[in-house]
């Protein structure tokens, strides 16, 4: 229901005389939507009275004024020197009485209410009623005609701030605004009819809200609608749920897709709409409205956005055309130049399921471009300095160009050798000794070639730490990885491989590893597509986004270029990120380039991924919802392991969740995203055919190796990977020569965690037989963990000994639970490396009082005090000692004769078990090694668990000393005042180290 126009000029009436300033359309909207609502102007007024707008815009109001300084200061602003000072005194004095009977904000619209009305004749008041009339005048013109967007209260107070009680200031103002860049104008408001709108030169908006018609909530944007943005950038945003069709008798079970004519509309911003929303199956769980739009007859778009939606969005048939009129192929842009968005998405809620988004491109305008390119790989290597960790510098850092006896590279172009080389200096005096230092000693030679015209203008030499190589050591062990150093124009084929510029008067022995690798050509750049995220998941755990083909079994798109937009209260979280016929193989993530200060985090793989698994089964067992809540602890029951978190998510990796997330993608690259990073992803047996080429006959069987890279941002990540174990003749990856993967978490503290699993193993027995679905999902998850699964698969990773992990810079945690080898390298920082560690693990709780090792009915023992004034303590586990902590004291009840009874109480000097607890909580979960070792907690009671985060630990190493104090003549005093004559009575650490309830208490029980 609109508002009337009387309402909308007490609503301007209102903003001219709370925040001296025109509405605008965004404040205006909001203040319109509580009236409404059904909130009367006054009421509306209270509530505005409590916003930012008017405590803090500008210093404007604060609460802690007086109502006799907030009068005064509101009759000021709204008057000025219009009224003489003893008429304000008298309006003063009634404003303060109104004050008190409602609100300042109420007060505030009595004033203007009986302003307007004043006649601009009268003597006293009619100037002041004069200037006020004209404001309202103004900003009507800049709210309702001009389409104000201003948000900010000093912009919005600007429009009306020269305005006075003479006419002629109006005229003025209005002239101002007019004057502002075309775009601010009204919008196309959509009908439930249909609808032809065109835009001119200025910014058009078009809103399609769902309407209210013949009692029905209907669509405003539908097919038949044909809209034209003109110049300018356009937007469309519109609400749209599923439609229906003529001879529907049962509403809801019809499903029509929404295909208006759209062209030259920049912007399409969809709100996807819940409605006949069913509970279904024994779960209860909602299903999502599903809420299609034909983008068939759409151009001269740029983006497509699933923006606030609720239900699921599918997208069907987008085109990448300029236009919708005549061949819509001519001039059809790549798929790269369309962005397709998720912003401010529903998560799962009490009500209905995650938003997710489905976006399918019409199969002929999967376009990409082409580009010439040459590149020569260089790889150096120090072997010796390898083996022997030769640390020239003292830094910290393996020096792995120690001692080389090349100072340059050598190439052709166009068939005509070139040389790049630097001082040989620089190798006597100590300045080479990384492959960074060796590239950047090159640039001032490579750029005298530029600068000469010898070499293409884009030439460019960098170091790529994603291309790597390895070799053997002469102690049989491998190398480090070996980063390549580049060499490379963007756009010309002419580069091709020489060799190193090797100083044959060197002297000395050298043990130096040369290698190279070129290649050149024409080539189809991938298709891409441009992801934009902005709050996906609205706060929550959010749905899927997948963008494809409609050739969903065949094509796909393989380049996802993935913005982040938003600070940190935006992050956005994303149930899983795929292209269709398991196409992708490249993400790219950035933060928005425009953010300062801080940044969006991204999760790819969160509590909805189960459901979408789930959701694979509908077709093999009917439209039967499935509760993925739960799926987790089934899969734990079968396997005899804790593999979740304390949120339901897997911590070991788990291909069958996991591939859900993401899928066999190469290429996962974030080195430019500077939020947190959450990604969960699989490697399966399908990457043998999607990527691998078996049958290959170049004389070098590296020269088709698939290099797979993950890299992190600069933020604290957590990468989560599962990597099939499959050793078939036609599937397979870590049992293969040409597959490597490289893990680098980059800056930040990371969690890295790398798994080897057989895939979608309970899939792959078929269905005969299954009583039930938990049967079917669960049956044979086969999740390889060490000594459970040694068989050929193992020994064929260990062969090719292909997977690296690089924790970065920062305090990092890796963990590779199971078997399968992995070479890792902890990076700079404080880390910590846990290999396989998933066997048993103690825990011990202490301060019980029954000892028959039931974990889950713990009894606990009482409260007891002790005499322990200035004590230390300090925990020890496998030989690594905590540090030092005090022993808490202060007031408590003392068993005085050791029989049960709590006899005294002191108001200073006494320990108890509680504070003892504390004080072991302290030494281990604040100590930098203890706390990558042990966890203590409280447990119930009085109890406190400490659960011991490695396999293999027994009951004796765990240690805990109450360290003796040695006390002063001052100290020995405060003993004295506080306990008196029951000094000798207060039990003492001997006392509290023979309690055995203390520390016998379920020693080592293993968990």
């Amino acid at each position: 229901m609109a508002i009337t126009p009387e309402q909308a000029t007490q609503i301007l009436q209102l903003s001219v005389a709370m925040f001296d300033a025109a509405p605008g359309v965004v404040l205006g909207e909001q203040m319109a939507s509580i009236v409404n609502s059904g909130k009367s102007i006054e009421e509306l007024a209270a509530i505005m009275d409590d916003t930012t707008y008017f405590t803090e815009g500008m210093g404007y109001y604060p609460n802690l004024m007086t109502d006799q300084q907030f009068a005064a200061k509101f009759l000021d602003t709204l008057v000025g020197d219009l009224v003489s000072a003893d008429n304000k005194a008298w309006v003063v004095d009634e404003l303060v009485n109104w004050i008190q009977a409602s609100s300042r904000g109420e007060a505030i619209w009595y004033a203007a209410e009986i302003l307007a009305s004043v006649p601009e004749t009268d003597p006293n008041f009619g100037a002041a009623a004069a200037q006020f009339n004209n404001k309202v005048e103004v900003a009507t013109y800049y709210t309702l005609d001009h389409w104000g967007q201003d948000t900010e209260l000093s912009a919005l107070q600007a429009v009306i701030a020269n305005v006075t009680d003479d006419d002629a200031t109006v005229a003025a103002a209005i002239a101002a605004i007019d004057g502002e860049e075309p775009g601010e104008v009204p919008p196309f408001f959509l009908t439930a009819n249909q609808d032809v709108f065109t835009g001119g030169d200025a910014d058009d908006m078009f809103l399609g809200d769902i309407v209210a018609a013949n009692g029905l909530q209907v669509n405003s944007l539908n097919s038949g609608d044909n809209l034209d943005g003109g110049a300018g950038d356009d937007a469309l945003m519109a609400q749209i749920t599923r439609t229906t069709t003529v001879g529907s008798n049962l509403i809801g079970l019809d499903n029509m897709a929404v295909g208006p004519r759209l062209n030259s509309i920049e912007g399409i911003f969809l709100d996807a709409t819940n409605a006949n929303m069913l509970q279904a199956g024994p779960t209860g769980l909602p299903l999502n409205t599903k809420v299609f739009f034909n983008a068939e007859n759409v151009g001269g778009h740029d983006e497509i956005w699933s923006w606030k939606s609720e239900a699921d969005l599918y997208v069907q048939n987008l085109t990448t055309a300029v236009t919708n009129h005549g061949d819509m192929h001519d001039g059809a842009r790549n798929t790269g130049d369309i962005t397709v968005g998720m912003g401010y998405t529903g998560g799962r809620d009490h009500d209905w399921d995650a938003s997710n988004m489905y976006v399918y491109f019409d199969n002929d305008y999967l376009l990409a471009g082409q580009q010439a390119r040459s590149f020569v790989e260089y790889y150096l290597l120090d072997q010796d300095a390898d083996m022997l960790d030769t640390d020239v510098n003292v830094d910290g850092v393996v020096d792995l160009l120690a001692k080389i006896n090349t100072n340059g590279l050598r190439f052709t172009v166009d068939g005509v050798e070139k040389v790049i080389q630097f001082d040989q200096a620089l190798l006597d005096d100590g300045s080479i000794l990384g492959h960074q230092d060796f590239v950047d000693a090159l640039q001032p030679a490579l750029q005298a070639l530029i600068d000469a015209g010898e070499v293409p203008a884009d030439t460019v030499l960098y170091l790529d730490p994603t291309r790597i190589r390895t070799t053997f050591l002469d102690d049989g062990s491998v190398s480090r990885n070996i980063p390549a150093m580049v060499l490379e124009s963007p756009s010309s084929d002419a580069l091709d491989e020489l060799g190193f510029l090797w100083i044959s008067d060197s002297s000395g022995d050298y043990n130096v590893y040369g290698r190279m690798n070129s290649d050149a050509g024409v080539a189809d750049d991938p298709v891409s597509v441009q992801i934009a995220l902005e709050k996906a998941g609205n706060g929550m755990d959010g749905g899927e986004l997948v963008v494809g083909a409609m050739d969903k079994e065949n094509q796909g798109i393989e380049v996802f270029d993935v913005t982040v937009y938003g600070d940190d209260s935006r992050p956005s979280s994303l149930a899983g990120l795929h292209s269709t016929a398991n196409t992708l193989e490249v993400v790219n993530v950035v933060s928005d380039p425009n953010q300062t200060e801080s940044f969006a985090d991204l999760t790819i793989g969160n509590s909805n991924t189960f459901k979408t698994l789930a959701d694979m089964l509908v077709p093999i067992l009917g439209n039967l919802p499935i509760d993925g809540s739960a799926i987790i602890d089934d899969i734990e029951d079968q396997m005899e392991v804790d593999i979740s978190t304390a949120d339901g998510l897997p911590a070991i990796p788990f291909m069958m969740y996991n591939e859900q997330a993401l899928k066999d993608v190469q290429i996962f690259d974030a080195t430019g995203f500077q939020g947190d990073l959450t990604l969960f992803a699989a490697l399966t047996g399908d990457i043998t055919e999607k990527y691998l080429d078996v049958v290959d006959f170049q004389n070098n069987p590296a020269g088709d190796n698939i290099d797979f890279q993950y890299l992190g941002g600069i933020g604290n990540d957590y990468l989560n990977i599962a990597i099939s174990t499959d050793n078939f003749l036609y599937a397979g990856n870590v049992t293969r020569e040409d597959f490597t993967l490289t893990v680098d978490g980059g800056a930040g503290d990371d969690f890295i965690t790398l798994a080897f699993n057989q895939s979608d193993a309970a899939f792959e027995e078929g269905f005969d037989d299954i009583p039930s679905v938990r049967a079917l999902l669960f049956s044979n998850p086969d999740l390889y963990l060490a000594h459970q699964d040694d068989s050929n698969w193992y020994d064929n990773q260990v062969l090719m000994n292909n997977i690296f992990i690089n924790g970065g810079a920062g305090n990092d945690t890796i963990w590779t639970p199971g078997a399968g080898n992995v070479n890792i390298d902890g990076g700079t920082g404080n880390d910590t490396i846990y290999t396989d560690n998933t066997g048993d693990k103690a825990i011990w709780v202490l301060n019980a009082a029954d000892t028959d090792d039931d974990l889950d009915n713990v009894l606990t023992d009482v409260n007891d005090g002790y005499q322990m004034y200035m004590a230390d303590l300090q925990v020890t586990f496998k030989g690594f000692e905590s540090i030092v902590v005090d022993v808490p004291y202060g007031a408590g009840w003392v068993d005085l004769n050791d029989d049960g009874l709590f006899d005294k109480y002191f108001s200073n000097g006494v320990t108890t078990d509680r504070m003892i607890n504390q004080a072991i909580k302290n030494a281990i979960n604040n100590d930098d090694v203890l706390s990558k070792l042990l966890v203590a907690y409280d447990g119930p009671g009085y109890t406190l668990v400490i659960e011991s985060l490695i396999d293999d630990s027994q009951t004796g190493e765990l240690v805990i000393d109450i360290l003796d104090p040695t006390l002063t003549a001052r100290q020995e005093d405060d003993l004295d005042r506080w306990f008196g004559d029951y000094l000798d009575d207060v039990p003492t650490y001997a006392d509290f180290k023979s309690a055995t309830e203390y520390f016998e208490a379920y020693p080592g029980v293993v968990a």
